[in-house]
């Protein structure tokens, strides 16, 4: 294969692989107008690449960034990687863009699901803590807890499952009485 049929077929290459990819591809000369448009870019933005191509990049900017507004009416969250290209004497930039609505909408459900099993914990109505697996540390507790054993939640922060368990070796908080404990498991006897 020559040089010049190598050089084609990898352009030809790089622009089929530039259209098929899921991610949104937009490549902006120095002044800038955009050069490079995917089918990506044109389902997010809502414009065809030949309505976009030579354009200045300014219309595809939500309105508070630009003089323009989109063509599409929502703004939406995005993760945008920039990378420039020198081609030559020519200077691009590619954006690669990511619309991470749906991720924001995830970490929301997940602190609202937190939210609430902080709240059920809290307001248990009987003794919660959690444990560090390696420490045996008590990193959390509830309302229920403290009062139970007689210590703040601050005290049991800075405490062990084993200090507070029934093992004759091991300190007890206040209103616990001796009990069992093996090394498999602890438990409080009260």
């Amino acid at each position: 294969m020559s040089r010049i049929a190598a050089l084609s077929l990898e352009s030809e290459l790089a622009a089929q692989v530039l259209q098929v990819t899921e991610d949104t591809v937009v490549v902006a000369d120095e002044d800038p107008h955009v050069c490079a448009f995917n089918h990506s870019a044109e389902l997010m933005f809502g414009y065809g690449a030949e309505e976009v191509l030579g354009q200045g990049l300014s219309m595809l900017m939500p309105a508070r960034f630009a003089e323009r507004h989109r063509h599409c009416v929502a703004e939406f969250p995005a993760e945008i990687t920039i990378s420039k290209i020198q081609m030559g004497k020519k200077v691009l930039l590619a954006a690669i863009i990511r619309d991470i609505s749906q991720l924001k909408q995830i970490e929301e459900t997940l602190r609202a699901s937190e939210s609430k099993c902080r709240q059920l914990f809290d307001e248990a109505s009987v003794a919660n803590v959690v444990l560090d697996a390696e420490t045996t540390g008590i990193p959390s507790s509830n309302p229920a807890t403290s009062a139970l054993l007689g210590y703040s939640r601050e005290e049991l922060s800075r405490l062990t499952a084993h200090d507070v368990t029934s093992d004759e070796t091991r300190p007890l908080g206040p209103g616990i009485r001796r009990g069992s404990a093996d090394s498999r498991s602890c438990r409080l006897a009260l």
